[in-house]
């Protein structure tokens, strides 16, 4: 059996880092707005980093092996990829789920007249819970698009390779 190296980004808690947003989505309606979109600033450093991480590696590997010309290309194409897969996967299409899912619970529970005590927190409790359930299945279904749509077009970028923790 091969050893797989661990994808830092992808295969360890820090991956819950670009899930940060979700968790501000969840809370929204219990704290202040500035706290809400200091998440996203989380979730964005996360891309970043990663982004970084994965482009630099790229770039060292095809030394020597390509035109410094091509290898550019190769690296800013890794790059853009990660931004672009975390951009939706963690950022965008949960942060706008969650986001959905808490205003609808807050709209029920106000249309029922149930807007104090505990029905306070109904709204960041199923949030909360709904993030473990939303993760996977967005996390695939960007995946496959950009296999299908913007990895087949650019060049350099490459479809996804299955991982082992998936």
């Amino acid at each position: 059996m091969a050893c797989e190296e661990k994808d830092l980004f992808r295969d360890t808690p820090v991956r819950f880092l670009g899930y940060a947003n979700e968790l501000g989505e969840s809370l929204r309606p219990i704290i202040a707005r500035s706290l809400v979109n200091t998440t996203y600033g989380v979730a964005g450093l996360y891309i970043a980093a990663e982004a970084v991480s994965k482009g630099s590696a790229k770039h060292a590997v095809m030394k020597g092996k390509c035109s410094e010309t091509e290898r550019t290309a190769m690296t800013t194409a890794q790059m853009a990829d990660v931004v672009i897969w975390q951009g939706a996967a963690s950022v965008a299409i949960p942060g706008l789920v969650i986001n959905r899912i808490v205003a609808s619970v807050g709209w029920a529970t106000k249309r029922m007249g149930r807007t104090g005590g505990l029905w306070r927190w109904a709204p960041t409790v199923c949030g909360l819970l709904s993030i473990p359930l939303i993760i996977h299945p967005i996390d695939t279904a960007v995946t496959v698009a950009m296999d299908a749509t913007i990895r087949s077009w650019i060049p350099y970028m490459e479809p996804e390779k299955p991982r082992a923790s998936q």
